[in-house]
């Protein structure tokens, strides 16, 4: 669940706050997580949409104020969260969507969806060597390419299902990570307009 509230602040520029929540689970051989790590993340956007024949074009950018979990290992060899700390990044969203099949009211139901999202490392390096610094060894922290379908149930209601292929690098940049996903989501809004 990642609420927000949105505001329309021209026909095709859209402001937004939100807050997003994360679990990450450690899997892989090298693991790019050593334990279960959670993150909370507080963010500020503006979405810039238009069209082009019958492309619907957006460009989001998002800054992140992320909160995130460290693992430390214990004398046992176990990882546990010893504390959260800062970090930020911009993310970058192209996303094209192509109406594939309308209803009679010309409203489209059915549409295809291709992207591309980009998550850049920025902050401060810390003043003092080995401890927390809020940014990554690296730029680029993610880049997600993105293709599936969406349908829109009503003017409020959307279902989509999308393939990512998604890249990390981790924190440190010493492990690079390809994640083929299936992704189904349910996007609803209203408005609080009278």
């Amino acid at each position: 669940m990642r609420p927000s509230l949105d505001y329309q602040l021209t026909k095709h520029l859209m402001g937004s706050v939100g807050y997003s929540h994360y679990v990450t689970y450690a899997y892989g051989n090298p693991a790019l997580n050593k334990t279960t790590i959670s993150e909370n993340h507080v963010w500020i956007q503006g979405q810039f949409v238009h069209q082009f024949g019958d492309w619907k074009v957006t460009n989001r950018l998002r800054d992140e104020n992320r909160y995130v979990g460290i693992a430390v290992k214990a004398a046992d060899g176990s990882y546990g969260i010893d504390r959260y700390v800062y970090r930020n990044r911009f993310r970058y969203m192209l996303l094209l969507n192509y109406p594939l099949m309308k209803r009679a009211d010309k409203s489209t139901a059915l549409f295809g969806i291709l992207g591309n999202e980009v998550f850049l490392n920025v902050g401060s390096i810390a003043a003092v060597p080995n401890t927390d610094t809020n940014v990554g060894a690296t730029l680029l922290n993610q880049n997600r390419i993105i293709a599936g379908f969406g349908y829109n149930i009503n003017p409020h209601n959307q279902l989509q299902l999308s393939f990512i292929q998604q890249h990390i690098w981790n924190f440190a940049d010493t492990i690079e990570e390809r994640n083929p996903t299936l992704r189904l989501s349910y996007i609803t809004s209203f408005s609080l307009a009278p």
